[in-house]
């Protein structure tokens, strides 16, 4: 992550995230999760979720330039960024 602006941060343009996909299907939202988070429904766990767009959808926090998602296929996250709302 960049540093923060304004309670933003943003994936540095330069640095290339990717991995693996484990599964087939249209990408629409995405989760940041501790590894031994198990997703169940939680007060205390620290997640961020967001939409999951195009590289030309400005409303989203993270572009692909795919949303299309094949089991085995590597994924590239071409921009993502997350806010923080001054009040929780």
């Amino acid at each position: 992550w960049e540093s923060p602006v304004n309670g933003s941060v943003s994936k540095p343009a330069g640095v290339v995230w990717s991995g693996v996909a484990v599964n087939s299907g249209t990408a629409s939202f995405f989760r940041y999760q501790s590894p031994s988070d198990d997703g169940s429904a939680s007060s205390t766990s620290v997640r961020i979720q967001g939409k999951v767009g195009l590289v030309t959808d400005q409303g989203s926090d993270l572009a692909l330039s795919s949303l299309a998602v094949a089991s085995g296929a590597t994924l590239t996250i071409d921009a993502a960024s997350a806010t923080v709302p001054s009040s929780l």
